[in-house]
């Protein structure tokens, strides 16, 4: 599949580095990342473009980065950002 309808340097103002698909859904892909500032690895998740126009999917995929950053777990990935 092909990267989201953004070029990767457009992603957070170009922070993000796509290198690969890890997963995807009925709402969105799941890409695996590089930070580009920090230099650390990290999984991007991209609404779908039909998704992304949906207001009741966009009030969810934000109540689920607000649930996973209060996680602290070494098997949960932790949420940095979310734009």
């Amino acid at each position: 599949m092909p990267p989201p309808s953004a070029a990767p340097e457009q992603l957070a103002g170009g922070r993000y580095r796509l290198e690969g698909i890890v997963g995807e859904g009925g709402f969105a892909t799941v890409y695996r990342a590089a930070d580009t500032v920090l230099q650390v690895p990290r999984a991007i998740k991209v609404l779908s473009p039909r998704a992304a126009r949906r207001a009741v999917i966009k009030r969810r995929l934000s109540a689920e980065a607000r649930a996973m950053a209060r996680i602290s777990h070494p098997n949960v990935l932790q949420v940095y950002d979310i734009v």
